[in-house]
Parts: structure tokens; C-alpha cells; sequence
């Protein structure tokens, strides 16, 4: 609950100071030009943005599976994505900017300007929140635009992303410019993402590098004692079976079952009760149960699922594996491209908006995440870098325990995020 004010705080704190910058107006419509008469509130945009966040996290993970290796476990931060995007919108232009719009999913009557102001509140938020970090969770989500310092970025450009934007001398050591971003990633990770880029990312002609980073730990409300683990049977396939290490423990959780879905879900708070883990768990009648789920799984399920008192409270016998899953997506611009994002990945893109003229245009994506779960809590992180190279209670507990292939997913009950998602499919 304290969470929830100081997020309803920042955000009359920055419309406050958006609201007493008149004389910068001018200078901002350069960039930002209003389509319309008058601006949406921000308690008007936040449905359709929530909304916009949920259905891109739903439809990236299943274009992600369709794409993965059969069996392999999937991990990453469709938020890390979907604010890498975010920032290639906001220095896009002409038909770019409405592909870029219709891939986020974002609703057509939401101008640009509104969108920004939207994530020029929750950037504050996130900055507070990531001063009150307690014992018991660390989050941190943070953009970084670095760009080569001979390009001409426009004042307007300056003005908005003060601590977003860092110059690099990309032409002259491209080598040294790799590091300083690679060590910034690193830094704000907790050195959990290391190395996104490689010397091949990076050269003479780079002109800008989009990266989003964003790393969270929190403690289980409700810990696992260490004693309680034991090595089960994990089956990965109707055919295949391993051991993996699995916690358990009884306690009351918020747990349903979804006829609708054929699954039982279970909600795990992290300490705080701002971040959850939510497991989907299909029974295990058939190897494809994960594809299955994926199809009938829909953005209005997901918001029924974490609703807060859609779930019901009742006794659970809870088995989750102890496991670690470093992930890292290829191929993610026929992804993104399948998705909407028309012609950001070609030299027609229109990316003016930085600089006035059209320098820059981007060429691929990197994703990178990493997860680790046991008996403590979780520790998750993941980073997205876009670059260019041109310019009813039972007497029984319920039994949950998962050993065999499951969707789960971290929740930020304040911002109403996806915040990670993952399929564990095997424990190798």
C-alpha cells in the first residue's frame, strides 16, 4: 500500500513540473508536436498504456516459443523490450512512428507527447522506488540512449531525456565504446547481465545504441526452508524425465483453476506484496501443454488471473524447482517485424526526431535475461540493446507441485506490468 501512494505522488510531483514549464513548450513541440486540442490525463491513459503493456508481453512470448529450440527453456523481460521500443517511438517519425505504435499496441487516439509524459512519470516513479529499496526487494529499470558524440541530437531531444542520453566516440574507438556500455549494463544489473555486446555490435559507423536494463530481488513472503528440498522427478516430456532440485512447503496461497485455460495457477508474493511470481502449471497429458496454453492465453485472462481478488485464498502443498536460466534471444527483428514494426529495421525508417534529419537507422536487437529461484526469493534481470550501423477451501491442501513444463511470470502489482516471463521446460 505505501508503494501505491508514492507511485500516485510522483506522479502529481512530475505533472506538476511538466505543468510549470511553459516557456520550454515551445521548444518541446520541435520534438513532440500535439496532434491534438487537448491532452489526455494521466488517470485517463493509464488503462489503455496498461492494456497496450500486457497484450505486447502476451504476443512477444508467443512469437518468442514459436521461435525457441523444442524443450529449451525461455526466459526474458518482455517490459525491457517493450521500453527499448519505446524509446526508438519517441525519436521516430512519419509512418516509422505509427508502425512502432501499432507494434507496442499502443491505441491510435494516444498521441506521442501523451505517451511520453505517461514515461516521464513512471521514470520518476521507478527512480523513487529504487531510492526505498529495503531488505526486502531491489528493482531497478533504467534507458540509456548512447549516441556517437558528433551526432547533432536537437535541443528539444536534450531538454527531455536529460539523464538518458550519453555521448560516445563510436568512430574513433568503438572498442572502448562497447566496454563503457557493456560495464553500464553490467553496473545496473548487479553484474548479473554481463557482456551484451559484442566487438561486432560495435564499430566506426555505429551512430546509436538504445539499452534498456532492468534487474529485480525479492524475498519469498513466504520462504522455503532448505531442508524441505529434495531431488525429484522432473518430467520434461511424456518420454523424458530427469531430477531437479525441488522446494516445498504448505501454506496458504492464492490459487485457482481455470476451466477456460485447463490449468491450476498459483501466486507467490515477494515480500512487500508490490511483486509477484504467478505459475501456470497445464496438467501433463501431453508434450505440447505449454503451445496449448500459449494459444487460449489472452491479455483479458492474464488481467483476470492477477486481479486481486480473482484468486482465492486456501491451503497449498507447493513443489517449485531450485533453478538458474540465463536466456539469449535471437532473432528478434522478424519478431518484431511480425509484430508491426514495419520499417524500423530498413533504411526507409524515418527516426528523424533525434536529430532533425535522418542519420540514424537501426539494424538488430540483442536480449539478454537471467533468473535464479530458491529457497530466499528470486534474482532476475534482463537487458535490450537496439543498435545502428548506419547512420472455496478444502480441508486438504490442494497439491501444486511442479515437475513437469510450466509458464510463470513476475508481476508488478503497482505499475500492472509484466515485468519477466519465462516457460521451464527442463532442469539440463
Amino acid at each position: 500500500m505505501i508503494m501505491k501512494w508514492i507511485y500516485y505522488l510522483s506522479i502529481v510531483c512530475v505533472v506538476v513540473q511538466l505543468s510549470s514549464q511553459d516557456e520550454d513548450l515551445g521548444e518541446l513541440a520541435k520534438c513532440f508536436p500535439l496532434n491534438k486540442s487537448t491532452l489526455l490525463s494521466p488517470k485517463e491513459l493509464l488503462p489503455g498504456l496498461t492494456q497496450s503493456r500486457l497484450q505486447f508481453s502476451l504476443e512477444f512470448m508467443k512469437n518468442v516459443f514459436k521461435k525457441s529450440k523444442p524443450g529449451s527453456n525461455v526466459f526474458f523481460s518482455p517490459h525491457s523490450v517493450y521500453q527499448a521500443l519505446l524509446l526508438t517511438l519517441f525519436i521516430s517519425d512519419g509512418e516509422t512512428e505509427k508502425n512502432i505504435k501499432t507494434a507496442l499496441r499502443i491505441p491510435h487516439e494516444i498521441d506521442k507527447l501523451e505517451v511520453l509524459r505517461m514515461y516521464t512519470l513512471e521514470a520518476g516513479f521507478e527512480k523513487m522506488r529504487a531510492l526505498n529499496a529495503s531488505a526486502n526487494y531491489e528493482f531497478n529499470n533504467v534507458n540509456k540512449f548512447f549516441y556517437e558524440n558528433d551526432l547533432p541530437v536537437r535541443e528539444c531531444m536534450k531538454m527531455v531525456f536529460k539523464e538518458e542520453l550519453e555521448s560516445l566516440n563510436f568512430k574513433y574507438d568503438p572498442f572502448l565504446s562497447k566496454q563503457i556500455i557493456n560495464e553500464w549494463v553490467s553496473n545496473q544489473t548487479k553484474y548479473q547481465i554481463n557482456d551484451l555486446l559484442s566487438d561486432s555490435d560495435v564499430h566506426e559507423d555505429t551512430k546509436l545504441i538504445l539499452v534498456n536494463a532492468m534487474y529485480f530481488k525479492g524475498l519469498w513472503q513466504s520462504k522455503f526452508l532448505p531442508e524441505n528440498t529434495k531431488k525429484e522427478i522432473f518430467h520434461s516430456s511424456p518420454s523424458k524425465k530427469t531430477f531437479v532440485q525441488m522446494m516445498k512447503q504448505k501454506g496458504n496461497f492464492k490459487y485457482l483453476i481455470s476451466e477456460k485455460l485447463g490449468i491450476h495457477a498459483v501466486q507467490l508474493p515477494y515480500k512487500g506484496e508490490d511483486i509477484s511470481m504467478f505459475i501456470l502449471l497445464p496438467p501433463f497429458v501431453e508434450q505440447n501443454s505449454i503451445e496449448f496454453l500459449l494459444r487460449k492465453l489472452t491479455p483479458e485472462m492474464i488481467s483476470e488471473i492477477v486481479e486481486p481478488n480473482y484468486m482465492v485464498e486456501r491451503p497449498v502443498e507447493l513443489g517449485v524447482p531450485k533453478f538458474t536460466v540465463e536466456h539469449k534471444l535471437d532473432g528478434l527483428v522478424p519478431i518484431l517485424e511480425a509484430m508491426g514494426v514495419g520499417d524500423l529495421f530498413k533504411n526507409s525508417s524515418n527516426l528523424s526526431a533525434l536529430t532533425g534529419g535522418n542519420e540514424v537507422s537501426f539494424n538488430d536487437v540483442v536480449h539478454k535475461a537471467k533468473v535464479s529461484i530458491d529457497e530466499q526469493g528470486t534474482v532476475a534481470a534482463a537487458s535490450t540493446a537496439m543498435f545502428t550501423f548506419r547512420s472455496s477451501r478444502p480441508l486438504e491442501p490442494i497439491s501444486f507441485i511442479c515437475n513437469h513444463p510450466f509458464l510463470y511470470f513476475l508481476y508488478d502489482n503497482v505499475s500492472q506490468t509484466i515485468l519477466f516471463m519465462g516457460v521451464y521446460n527442463s532442469p539440463a
